[in-house]
């Protein structure tokens, strides 16, 4: 009995054996295992590009919101300034420089005339001020309060 079951053990151990050399040297399951890699790397690289194409589109679109937004607020400052008008008599240099067509020689030259002349009343008296001519004075319009 004992012989019986040492030439069944040994069957059963030459069958398992021949059946795990017959998968690792069968020649079908390499092209088994080829394709799936293949069909996994096909896969990874078909995500891999989806990924590209989404995260492309979601910059392009921040991007476009983000170039929205700064015009928005360059849009709101220029609206801001024009609605805010600035009183030529009281304005410092500063605050005279941020008028269309006035720079640092012109403000400099408004507040001079203040000094020199006082209150400045209207727009003809302003085109007394050196430097402030026909074009300084149409971009002025409606910007300054006397």
């Amino acid at each position: 009995m004992k012989s019986l079951k040492s030439l069944v053990a040994l069957g059963i151990a030459i069958a398992v054996s021949s059946t795990t050399f017959a998968e690792t040297t069968n020649p079908m399951t390499a092209i088994k295992e080829s394709a799936t890699n293949q069909a996994v790397t096909s896969a990874k690289d078909s995500a891999k590009s989806a990924v590209t194409e989404k995260t492309s589109a979601v910059k392009q679109s921040a991007e476009t919101k983000v170039a929205n937004a700064k015009e928005a607020v360059t849009s709101t400052k220029n609206s801001v300034k024009k609605a805010a008008k600035v009183n030529i008599n009281t304005a410092d240099e500063k605050t005279l420089q941020t008028l269309d067509g006035i720079g640092e020689a012109k403000a400099k030259a408004i507040v001079e005339y203040r000094k020199q002349n006082g209150k400045i009343k209207n727009m003809a008296e302003l085109s007394k001020v050196s430097g402030i001519g026909e074009s300084t004075l149409e971009k002025l319009n409606g910007f300054i309060r006397f």
